[in-house]
């Protein structure tokens, strides 16, 4: 699963009539048919006012399926901060520390290993190499506690707290320690405990063999023609670091259920956007850049926004949430070859004016 972007299609899906000129419509319309991506869904939530909630292009090519805010993507490592979550909500109930080192969890865990905490783990400080350095692995099928086995035997890349390394590996963990604890692995525990507490009503762990209405069917483009994504494993698609499927929707009540302190409590919350000193940036025009837990933070002039991003075989997502000013915005690309930087940016310049 990509590392979070810190930020600070052949025609309109589902549109009704001709966008006019210089629309939100329009800028989004040219950008699938110049890159290719066959659908975005899109939603933009300002001051409690939804500006956009839209569908554009495709979410199956071979069905001519509109995409619609409804579609169900995979949320690659935008999960990583429902993981997050779920190790925040077992903390609170006491079934574990995040002082609490990996030998407490993992039998015949290395030396190293019992340096690192949880809360090492969850902000991308253990020094654990990251196990997508070898993408052929995901296609296989195995058990996790298999996975955490085979995984004592790589030497950790630096002490635990050193500096800030984007690890995928820790989540992956993270979500071996919430089937550890809870009994339950960390998908069916989120869908339990966080999803449908949110009113998340059709997010749910990832499977590519399971059927799923409203999938949005995933791209990728190798050379110049497109083609349906590649498999990967029910394993990997349900490990820690990224494994979850949420609409657009879904992912709307979830940012309002983090904006609303929700299901964990406010001093959770609080920690979950508090940047680690090793991810914390030097200031940049008064914009302060960092990783908490499980969220990618921004603090500008004041304000604090949280987000993530997602990117994974035939899937880009992006959730961005607003805490000291209640804006979300959502971004989710069913394709994995083209960034949503420029949809970003467009949204960010017209929330200035309000106009889309």
């Amino acid at each position: 699963m990509t590392n979070p972007i810190l930020l600070a299609t052949i025609l309109l899906g589902t549109s009704q009539g001709s966008p006019k000129p210089d629309s939100f419509d329009t800028v989004v319309t040219k950008f699938l048919k110049e890159t290719q991506v066959p659908g975005v869904a899109i939603i933009v939530k300002d001051k409690g006012k939804v500006l956009v909630s839209k569908g554009y292009g495709f979410a199956d090519l071979e069905q001519r399926k509109a995409m619609t805010v409804d579609s169900v993507h995979e949320l690659a490592s935008v999960s990583k901060q429902f993981t997050a979550a779920a190790i925040m909500l077992l903390a609170e109930q006491g079934k574990l520390a995040l002082t609490d080192t990996l030998d407490k969890f993992v039998e015949d865990a290395p030396e190293a290993w019992k340096k690192i905490t949880v809360n090492h783990l969850l902000e991308h400080t253990s020094g654990l190499p990251d196990y997508l350095s070898d993408e052929s692995i995901i296609r296989k099928d195995g058990l996790l506690r298999n996975i955490v086995r085979d995984m004592r035997a790589t030497p950790v890349r630096f002490a635990p707290g050193e500096k800030w390394e984007y690890s995928n590996s820790g989540y992956l963990v993270l979500g071996y320690i919430v089937l550890k604890v809870s009994g339950k692995e960390v998908g069916p525990f989120c869908e339990e405990n966080l999803l449908k507490p949110a009113g998340m009503k059709t997010a749910r762990t990832n499977d590519p063999l399971a059927i799923v209405p409203n999938r949005a069917t995933g791209y990728s483009k190798p050379a110049k023609t497109l083609q349906k994504e590649d498999y990967t494993s029910r394993t990997y698609s349900a490990t820690g670091d990224g494994h979850l499927m949420a609409s657009a929707k879904d992912l709307l009540a979830w940012s309002e259920a983090i904006q609303g302190n929700k299901i964990l409590k406010p001093a959770s919350w609080k920690q979950m956007r508090t940047m680690s000193a090793p991810s914390r940036k030097e200031p940049t025009k008064g914009v302060t850049t960092g990783y908490g837990k499980g969220l990618a933070v921004i603090e500008a002039n004041g304000t604090v926004t949280v987000n993530h991003s997602g990117g994974w075989i035939g899937t880009t997502t992006f959730l961005q949430t607003g805490i000291t000013k209640p804006t979300t915005i959502i971004i989710m690309m069913n394709s994995d070859f083209t960034s949503f930087a420029p949809l970003l940016r467009e949204i960010e310049s017209r929330l200035k004016t309000g106009k889309f």
